[in-house]
C-alpha cells in the first residue's frame, strides 16, 4: 500500500517513461530508416503499400521519427511531436500494419496520443523553456 501512496503523490513522472520509451522507438526507427536500411528502400516499401511520392514521404518519416524522437527524450515540443508521430503512426496503422502486427503500430499511437493531452510533463524541457521565456519579458 504504501508504494501506491508513493506514485499517487509523484504524478509528475507519469510522462517521464512514456516519453523516454516512445522516444527511443522513433529515435531508433529514424536512425534505422535513414542509416541501415536507407531510404531507397523504405521508399521502395511504401511504393508497395500504394503511397503516393514514396521517396518523399520515406524522407519525411525519416526525419520525422529521428527528429521527433529525441524531441519526445528531450520534451522539447512534445505536443508537436507527438501530433506528427501520431499521424505517421495512424497511416502505418491503416497501410503496413493491416495483416495482424497492428498492435505494432497500435501502442505507439496510443502514447503519442497521450502525450499531444499531457505534453511533457514538469520534467521535460517544453516546462523550463517556458519559464525562461516568462523571464525575458
Amino acid at each position: 500500500m504504501c508504494m501506491i501512496k508513493w506514485f499517487e503523490k509523484n504524478t509528475k513522472w507519469a510522462t517521464l517513461p512514456l516519453r523516454l520509451t516512445l522516444g527511443i522507438l522513433f529515435l531508433v526507427g529514424g536512425i534505422m530508416k535513414i542509416f541501415v536500411m536507407g531510404i531507397p528502400n523504405v521508399a521502395g516499401f511504401f511504393e508497395s503499400l500504394g503511397i503516393p511520392i514514396a521517396l518523399f514521404f520515406a524522407w519525411v518519416v525519416g526525419i520525422v521519427e529521428l527528429v521527433g524522437g529525441l524531441m519526445l527524450i528531450l520534451g522539447l515540443f512534445t505536443r508537436q511531436s507527438a501530433l506528427l508521430l501520431s499521424v505517421i503512426m495512424l497511416v502505418a496503422l491503416l497501410t503496413a500494419h493491416l495483416n495482424g502486427t497492428f498492435a505494432t503500430a497500435l501502442v505507439p499511437l496510443g502514447g503519442t496520443l497521450a502525450l499531444l493531452f499531457t505534453g511533457s510533463g514538469p520534467l521535460g524541457l517544453d516546462n523550463h523553456c517556458g519559464k525562461l521565456c516568462e523571464k525575458k519579458k
